[in-house]
């Protein structure tokens, strides 16, 4: 996680973590709402494949986040 970028950490963090709601969370990195769910969803993908290669598969996209 530490390899995405500081906007991405923060969507991550406030979304998993935190149970921050989305519109706290775009308030936080200065973005819409829907542009901030995009965003999750890459930040999901980059790290899938850092941790299962790039043949990712759909499964392994459903992390489980522990505090």
């Amino acid at each position: 996680m530490q390899q995405l970028d500081d906007e991405l950490q923060i969507i991550l963090k406030g979304r998993w973590f935190e149970r921050d709601s989305w519109e706290f969370i775009s308030s936080q990195i200065h973005s819409g709402i829907k542009r901030c769910r995009i965003k999750h969803d890459e930040a999901l993908q980059s790290m899938a494949t850092a941790v299962f290669g790039t043949k990712a598969v759909r499964i392994q996209l459903s992390f489980v986040f522990f505090k």
